[in-house]
C-alpha cells in the first residue's frame, strides 16, 4: 500500500505489484481451515494424553507429550504456509494458534477426568486411526520407495514385540 503524506487522511491505494484487496481472505480462509482440521486431529490427541494421565501411566503421558509436541511444531508450518508472505496482525495469529491447539487442552481434560477402561480404549483408538490416516497418507503420497516405509514398519513391529516379550 503506498500513503500519501501531506494530503490529509486519504485512503490507501494499491501499489502497482499488490494483490488485489480481496486476495487476502482465500488464503487467510484456507489457514483456518488448515488450523481447525489440526485442531480436530489434536483434539484425539488430548483424549489419549488425558486417558494415560487417567489410567495413571506417566510414563507414557509424558511419551505421548514429548511426541505430540515434537510432531505438532511441525502442523504450525501447515497452517502458517497460505499466509507466510502476507502482514497478519497479532490477534489474526494467535487466533489460528488456538484453534489448532486449545483441543489437545480440552481432550486432556476430558480423557483425564472421563477415564474409565472403556473411554480409554476408545480415546487410544480415536488417536491411533488419526496417526493411521495421517501415515497411509503420506505413504501414498510419498515419492520415497515404498520399501522405506517397510523398513519402518518392520522395525516398530519389532520394537513392540520385543517389549511384550521384556515386560512378560
Amino acid at each position: 500500500m503506498i500513503f500519501h503524506r501531506g494530503r490529509g487522511n486519504r485512503a490507501p491505494t494499491a501499489s502497482p505489484g499488490a494483490p488485489p484487496a480481496g486476495a487476502r481472505s482465500p488464503r487467510l480462509l484456507t489457514a483456518y481451515t488448515i488450523s481447525i482440521g489440526i485442531g480436530l486431529h489434536n483434539f484425539g490427541e488430548g483424549l489419549a494424553l488425558g486417558a494415560a494421565y487417567g489410567a495413571g501411566e506417566l510414563a507414557l503421558t509424558t511419551a505421548l507429550v514429548v511426541g505430540f509436541a515434537l510432531h505438532n511444531g511441525t502442523e504450525g508450518l501447515g497452517i502458517a504456509g497460505p499466509v507466510s508472505d502476507m502482514p497478519l496482525r497479532l490477534r489474526e495469529l494467535l487466533a489460528l494458534g488456538f484453534v489448532a491447539g486449545f483441543p489437545t487442552i480440552i481432550g486432556s481434560a476430558i480423557g483425564a477426568v472421563a477415564y474409565s477402561a472403556l473411554l480409554g480404549s476408545l480415546f487410544f483408538a480415536a488417536a491411533g486411526g488419526a496417526l493411521l490416516f495421517v501415515v497411509v497418507e503420506l505413504v501414498r503420497l510419498s515419492t520415497l520407495p515404498r520399501s522405506m516405509f517397510a523398513g519402518i514398519a518392520i522395525g516398530i513391529l519389532v520394537m513392540y514385540f520385543t517389549d511384550l516379550l521384556l515386560t512378560v
